[in-house]
């Protein structure tokens, strides 16, 4: 498999787009996105207080057999600050619809 790169964009919700398509290593099939889960995790940096690093997971599954894959995507702080405020207004909204019906 080739390596995999990520650059970022406006016109996705991850602000993330793959310079790829993957394939499936089993049976072929063009891999779907699937699910993604944003991290934040401090470093242990001599001499250096309150230091995280961030990053995306980005999930992918085949259609075809159910196979996943996992690639797990740098980002800066700044990226990062959006999808905090993306994930929260999406959270909001359903929590405000769920209400709504009720």
């Amino acid at each position: 498999m080739s390596e995999a790169h990520w650059k970022t964009c406006d016109d996705t919700i991850l602000g993330l787009e793959a310079d790829f398509q993957p394939e499936c290593v089993f049976c072929g099939a063009e891999m779907e996105d699937f699910t993604s889960r944003i991290l934040d995790f401090p470093l242990d940096l001599k001499n250096i207080d309150n230091v995280s690093s961030h990053a995306v997971d980005i999930t992918i599954l085949c259609p075809g057999c159910g196979w996943t894959e996992v690639f797990g995507v740098a980002i800066d702080k700044e990226h990062h600050g959006r999808l905090r405020m993306v994930k929260e207004d999406l959270i909001r909204n359903a929590s405000d619809n769920i209400k709504s019906k009720h």
